[in-house]
């Protein structure tokens, strides 16, 4: 036995850590990233990107409707739009449902980003100490990039579907060596209740036949249990998400807003754009994946190559890695050769494998410590201790926390984003159910008055109806096409289906106006007529509107409260302005 194989030592010979202090230490750092959250309470940040003004408040209205298993074709959530179909929100089947029944939005939401980032550090260690790093020797090296793994900062709201990823691929090899537990089904068989179908479904399935078909044609061996694992994963992704398979494949008169997609709204044709595409996710990944900087795992891995003198496990993992990302620097070209024949290549998207970047990263990270340990042992030390920093300094969610905690926060935290005591003010002004009204909004996300329960007109939403659509369209027609960015952002994508400005723009900062930035539209051309059609009869705007009144919206009241965010100016729609007796415009 030598130094480097003694107990707990992956990386020095001297001041020796045992096994307990390692664990004890890694489990720690791995629970430093939650203690903003529990010291903050409810006054903690929480992602608004896709979180707060989407996905995570789909899933509480859906809880809150009582309508997660109804999938008939005529069941709507008359919350938004009008009657939004069912089926265009998430599966019912979703442990995240089981989180919000059982914890509440905020705690439920707590609850599952812990135990995502929990996940990914415990199945990235399962994974390396099974099939790539066994031994006592490389312990240091697998609970440290278990650790950077499970520090990455995802997207909590599509469950485990990449901090599971390890687990996965550690049940896939379990199988193809013919060494699986019961377990290992239960893990694939579970995965589809607790990740997206969208996002990781169709690579993990890719995936695991390539491990089968690969072991068939290299061993001519047929491996059932493999077979049956997979098989059973299909299937169990298809039930639970039923209602999106149907309303994809049998929509029944249905036609949704994506058909008007056009891929290109945003996307250069250009060959150096691709290149730099590709370039800028091979270095720092992609948000929706979880930001990896690369540089450093880089340059572990040539090192390890110049220290064992020939090609290494961790060179074949970034070749991977490489083919993926151009891949998806690329894809608008594929979209552009092939999209009119194949619809899918839109509609889905298959540039989203990019969901496996942070994994595979990770693990050429370990394979090239692990072969760079046996001649560098400090030198892969310091990689780690790298990695770690700057992972840890791309953590969004925990650098606003700690703002938060310092007292100069950049951003509303929960508390004040959903603003529960000023919505009650405002409903109690209003004094109406709120179901016998529609509302709108300006500057705003509409997400927060969904959340405290109001009815609304617009909404960001990944599927809904393309009638509704142009209906929508109409309110804001002259507006939109006073700036043609603003219009083909509408026309040609539309996910996020908000009352526009020419004035404000379409940023994501002008939906986030606060009660300090004291804001105003000058002119806004928008048609009430169109709006009270739609029963769209109050307007929750962040700004002022100067023409106010010419447009057919009557000033109510300004609401303000020290936990809210926001400052609402409530305007109640009356219509446009009576014509003047003999006015030649008033022939219809």
């Amino acid at each position: 036995m030598t130094k480097n194989d003694l107990p707990g030592n992956g990386l020095s010979t001297k001041n020796t850590w045992s096994s307990r202090t390692l664990w004890g230490v890694a489990v720690g750092l791995l629970l430093v990233q939650f203690f903003p959250y529990l010291l903050l309470w409810d006054e903690a940040y929480i992602r608004i990107h896709d979180t707060l003004e989407g996905e995570w408040f789909w899933y509480t209205i859906l809880v809150n409707s009582g309508k997660l298993f109804d999938y008939s074709r005529d069941t709507v959530i008359e919350q938004i739009m009008n009657g939004l179909p069912r089926r265009a929100l998430h599966t019912g089947w979703s442990f995240i449902v089981l989180w919000i029944e059982l914890f509440g939005t905020y705690w439920g939401y707590i609850f599952n980003n812990m135990l995502a980032h929990i996940a990914g550090f415990f199945s990235m260690f399962l994974l390396l100490d099974r099939h790539f790093l066994p031994g006592r020797k490389n312990l240091t090296i697998k609970l440290g990039v278990s650790l950077i793994f499970a520090w990455i900062p995802i997207f909590s709201i599509f469950g485990l579907t990449v901090t599971a990823q390890p687990l996965v691929l550690y049940s896939f090899l379990n199988l193809y060596q013919r060494r699986a537990q019961w377990w290992d089904f239960l893990i694939l068989w579970l995965f589809p209740f607790y990740s997206t179908v969208v996002w990781v479904g169709i690579p993990i399935l890719i995936l695991g036949g390539i491990i089968f078909l690969y072991q068939l044609g290299e061993r001519h061996h047929w491996n059932w249990k493999l077979f049956w694992a997979l098989a059973g994963m299909t299937v169990l992704y298809f039930l639970v998400n039923y209602q999106l398979f149907e309303l994809t494949f049998a929509p029944s008169g249905f036609v949704t807003h994506r058909v008007e997609y056009s891929y290109f709204y945003d996307r250069e044709l250009s060959f150096v754009g691709s290149v730099l595409k590709t370039l800028e996710i091979f270095f720092i990944s992609h948000f929706h994946a979880g930001t990896v900087l690369s540089l450093p795992i880089l340059l572990a891995a040539l090192l390890a190559r110049l220290n064992i003198g020939r090609h290494t496990q961790a060179e074949r993992v970034i070749w991977t890695i490489v083919a993926i990302c151009v891949f998806y620097g690329f894809y608008t070209w594929i979209v552009y050769l092939f999209g009119e024949h194949f619809p899918m290549l839109v509609e889905y998207k298959f540039e989203r494998v990019r969901i496996m970047l942070p994994f595979l990263w990770m693990l050429a990270f370990a394979l090239a410590l692990g072969q760079l340990r046996v001649k560098s042992p400090r030198v892969a030390g310091f990689f780690l201790a790298v990695q770690f920093i700057v992972t840890v300094a791309s953590h969004d969610e925990f650098q606003h926390n700690l703002r938060q905690l310092a007292g100069v926060p950049k951003k509303p935290n929960f508390k004040e984003f959903v603003a529960e005591d000023l919505y009650h003010q405002i409903d109690a002004y209003i004094g109406r159910p709120k179901d016998s009204y529609r509302v709108i909004h300006l500057g705003m996300k509409p997400a927060a008055s969904q959340y405290n329960g109001f009815y609304t007109l617009d909404a960001l939403m990944a599927i809904y109806g393309l009638d509704y659509k142009h209906q929508f369209r109409k309110i804001m027609k002259q507006e939109i096409e006073k700036d043609e960015d603003i219009m083909v952002y509408y026309d040609e994508w539309g996910n996020w289906c908000y009352l526009l400005s020419s004035e404000l723009g379409k940023e994501s900062s002008a939906f986030l106006i606060g009660k300090d930035q004291d804001r105003v539209v000058e002119e806004l051309n928008i048609d009430t007529r169109a709006l009270l059609d739609m029963d769209g009869e109050y307007l929750f705007s962040a700004v002022r509107i100067l023409n106010a009144e010419q447009i057919g919206l009557q000033f109510e009241k300004t609401f303000e409260h020290p936990d809210s965010y926001w400052k609402v100016h409530l305007y109640h729609v009356v219509g446009p302005p009576a014509m003047a007796p003999g006015d030649p415009t008033d022939k219809f």
